[in-house]
């Protein structure tokens, strides 16, 4: 979360206290609550594919080479972590680069 979005909901915080000063003290908790779980969710989700896109470079780089290195960019471009998954799953049977490509991009073949 950026400073612009921290200092917007510290903003928000406050209205609400203004609207509601005796709700207002219960209602942001709670609402506080759920952003941090939402950010918690969304930093563990962009860890996992971190990990997972570093673990597809070495992969690709021990396999292929420069040209399975060339399919990073296309790969970072992807956050659904199933896709990734099923990129590290056909690593071990791939003959090629485009059969790891046709993987993440859906084709079959």
């Amino acid at each position: 979360m950026g400073t612009a979005e921290r200092i917007k909901r510290h903003d928000e915080f406050f209205k609400v206290e203004e609207v509601f000063p005796e709700e207002g003290e219960k209602i942001m908790p709670t609402v506080y609550e759920k952003w941090v779980q939402k950010g918690l969710k969304e930093g563990r989700q962009e860890g996992r594919q971190q990990g997972l896109l570093e673990g597809l470079e070495l992969a690709l780089d021990i396999k292929f080479g420069t040209a399975g290195l060339s399919l990073l960019p296309e790969l970072r471009e992807i956050k659904d972590l199933s896709r990734l998954d099923a990129v590290k799953h056909v690593l071990k049977t791939a003959r090629s680069p485009d059969e790891v490509r046709r993987v993440y991009q859906g084709v079959s073949g």
